[in-house]
């Protein structure tokens, strides 16, 4: 269990180092939930680490992805999609996804990476 809890360990550290990243202006978490993952994606033998966070935003898409750029590196930001029951709106706000990827982190002996 040693080599999954390391992985764990460092995404763990990676999702905390996100939640106490000021959020960028007229944004809010939209909910408790960070999804994340390790896994091999691709091939090779390799990890890779993928965090998930939902916002609840008046600012672009561009607005987020420049904000937690310099912080995180390249990040994805997406909405849902454009078709009800998404994107959420109240009060203006509508929900963006932000998703974090660190890819190539050395296997070790984790048999999800493999």
């Amino acid at each position: 269990m040693g080599p999954v809890w390391i992985h764990d360990h460092h995404l763990n550290a990676i999702a905390d180092e996100f939640l106490s990243h000021p959020l960028p202006p007229e944004t809010e978490f939209a909910d408790d939930e960070v999804q994340s993952s390790v896994a091999l994606r691709g091939n090779s033998n390799h990890c890779d680490y993928r965090l998930r966070f939902n916002l609840s935003t008046k600012l672009s898409v561009n607005e987020i992805v420049e904000h937690y750029k310099a912080a995180f590196g390249p990040v994805v930001v997406w909405t849902p999609s454009k078709n009800p029951p998404f994107p959420l709106t109240f009060d203006g706000q509508h929900l963006i996804v932000v998703e974090i990827q660190e890819p190539y982190q050395d296997p070790g002996w984790d048999l999800r990476c493999y």
